[in-house]
Order: C-alpha cells, then structure tokens, then sequence
C-alpha cells in the first residue's frame, strides 16, 4: 500500500476553521434578516387600491342635428321674409276717395281666396277680409277667423301693392248671425265703448286702416240705436285716422 497523501490545507492551529464557521454563521443571520423583513413586508403592506372599474359610456340616441347646409338654408329664408316684410311696411296704402274705391272681400275659409288676392292685388285700393267677429257679451271682439295661416300672406300682398287692409267685424259666428250681440251692445253704452276701445287697439296694433262693419238681421229699433253708435265710432276712428264704414 502507498502512504496517504497529505492535505493541502494544513492549520495546525484551527484558526481557519473557526473563521470560516463565524463567516458561514455571519451569512446565515443575514440571509434569515432578509426573508424576515421581505414577509414582514408582505404582510403589512397597506392595501393596494382596487382598480377602478371601467364602465363603458351609454350611448343614447344621438342629439338630433338639423345639417349645416339646412340651417343655412333656412335661417337665409328667415332673413329673407324679414326684409320682404319690411319692404312691404315701407309701403304706404294711400287715402282714397269713396268713388274711387276698389274693394274686395277675403274669406280665409275658402281655398282659392289667396290665390285669387294675389292674382288682382294690382288693382285694388282696399282688401276686406272677414276676420272679427262681436263677442256673444256684446263688448269683446273675436278673433279666430283672423288667426288663420292666411293672414300673415294678406298682410305681405296688400302692403306690397298698397292695398289697404281693412278687416269686417260681423254679428256672426261660425256662419250665423245673431242680432242678440248687437242689442247687448247698444243697450249698454260702456259696452259700445269697450267695443269701439277693442277695435282702435286692434287696428292700431296691427297696423291696418280701418274696420268695415256686417251687422245683419237687425230689426228697426235696432237698426237706429246702431246709427247713433256709428255716429260716435266714427269720430273716433277719424280722429285716429282710421276709417269706418
């Protein structure tokens, strides 16, 4: 047999030894410090915010949005029919003698009474259309015939052609005459004059040039109290350069 070799490292003292135990030691506790603190971290962490939930936009129905071109289009229009009616203001219906009176009637019911306005707009002095009627109190006046979708068209033809607009105040409504109106009127003298006030304000606000009157089915007492009312409106009316007929 051969001898056995010998050890490379010899320490016959055991100093190396012992610090490579101190080291390994040294390095142990070290390594235990850090998975400590990286638990102690996890578990007292503060927590982490949820996340947010993300929640898809609610699309309604879209807004509905006239096309640019249609806007244009008619906001042009508007301005036009704004300067058309200026222009149409502009124009003054002159005064004109009872003989040389050219007048027609305008019944906003009848389909072609438009139509057959503009056709002889030229050669009229004064348009009547049939829009007020006497209140059944015998003090007010009714308007429903003249908030019909034709009357904005009258008022534009006739001061485009300088026809003056004298609208009839009737004793009729829906197509009957009823005398009972007229007698309320003049057998009180404060409702005359409510009427007269209604009809000045009327003509006044609109800018038209009198009122005819159509009282029909009147008796003779009635008829001579209606003389002396017209007597009186009358003068009211020139005095505000209005006519009354």
């Amino acid at each position: 047999m051969g001898l056995a070799p010998k050890p490379i490292f010899l320490d016959p003292t055991g100093h190396r030894a012992w610090g490579l135990r101190v080291a390994a030691g040294i390095i142990a506790l070290a390594a235990l410090a850090l998975f400590v603190s990286f638990m102690a971290s996890v578990a007292f962490a503060p927590p982490t915010p949820a996340t947010a939930e993300v929640v898809a936009p609610v699309h309604g129905p879209p807004l509905a949005r006239k096309p640019t071109l249609k806007l244009a289009a008619e906001r042009k229009a508007l301005f036009a029919r704004i300067a058309a009616d200026r222009r149409a203001r502009a124009v003054q219906a002159p005064l004109v003698a009872a003989d040389q009176i050219s007048g027609a009637y305008f019944q906003p019911w009848v389909d072609y009474a438009l139509a057959s306005f503009r056709a002889h707009a030229s050669d009229l002095t004064h348009i009547y259309p049939s829009w007020l009627s006497l209140g059944a109190d015998g003090r007010s006046i009714v308007t429903t015939s003249w908030k019909s979708p034709t009357t904005r068209d009258v008022e534009t033809v006739a001061r485009t052609n300088g026809v003056r607009i004298v609208p009839v105040l009737q004793n009729a409504e829906r197509g009957a005459f009823d005398i009972q109106r007229v007698k309320r009127m003049l057998d009180d003298p404060a409702k005359g004059a409510a009427v007269i006030n209604a009809l000045l304000t009327f003509v006044q606000t609109n800018h038209y040039q009198g009122v005819q009157l159509d009282f029909e089915l009147l008796d003779g007492p009635t008829g001579d109290k209606l003389a002396h009312w017209l007597s009186t409106s009358q003068k009211s009316f020139s005095n505000s350069s209005f006519e009354l007929s």
